[in-house]
């Protein structure tokens, strides 16, 4: 008995249907990757906001830079247009020595450790982190930069509804702070039993004395 074999190709249709499928199929593979939001197209655009994103961080790197350069230079000159409103810096003074405060956590307590005086990370007169020094004694002090003040009240009439203090660095051991550029002297309040006018003009307390021999008022005081 013979066995008869037959041969199955492939119809017409059936092969019109694959080629239709695959073209439709490289299509959408095509806009996928090629399209207003394919793969490239998206590739693309992330790569030019990055691009952006590095122009724009050196934009602001260069902005802080150029401050803290006039900054600087305004501490050293004394072209008013380039005179800043800048707090004297802490200097040794023999006995003392500089201590940091290291804040508590959640599971650590805070610490006091003592630092140098050319360390600049121990006080930060831009955020209100004044210098703190020790005695030989242990006593703790801090430096406060010699200033001058002027408060204008909420209602002159009732002062306890308060008010706002404005302050002015002086220049070194001088009663002169500059403003806008224009140098000028802050008055003086002779002692605490003064009554000064301190809504009109810029007054120094007294406890800013020039008296070097009590070491602390040279360009600051405890």
């Amino acid at each position: 008995m013979y066995e008869v074999k037959t041969k199955q190709g492939v119809t017409l249709i059936a092969l019109v249907v694959t080629l239709v499928i695959l073209i439709i199929l490289a299509a959408v593979s095509i806009n996928m990757v090629l399209g207003d939001q394919g793969i490239f197209r998206k590739a693309q655009q992330a790569a030019n906001a990055m691009y952006e994103a590095e122009v724009n961080t050196q934009a602001s790197f260069n902005s802080i830079t150029d401050e803290m350069d006039k900054i600087i230079q305004g501490s050293n000159t004394q072209n008013p247009e380039l005179r800043q409103d800048i707090p004297n810096a802490p200097e040794q003074i023999d006995g003392m020595t500089p201590i940091k405060f290291t804040e508590p956590t959640d599971t650590e307590m805070g610490s006091i450790e003592e630092t140098t005086w050319d360390d600049s990370t121990w006080y930060d007169y831009s955020q209100s982190k004044w210098a703190n020094t020790k005695s030989e004694d242990g006593s703790m002090w801090v430096w406060i930069p010699r200033y001058a003040y002027k408060i204008t009240y909420n209602n002159p009439e009732n002062k306890s509804e308060g008010g706002i203090i404005e302050v002015k660095f002086l220049e070194g051991t001088s009663d002169n702070y500059y403003e806008n550029g224009e140098l000028k002297t802050a008055k003086r309040q002779t002692n605490v039993d003064e009554t000064v006018d301190t809504t009109s003009d810029f007054y120094v307390h007294p406890a800013f004395t020039n008296e070097t021999s009590i070491g602390f008022a040279n360009r600051g005081m405890g």
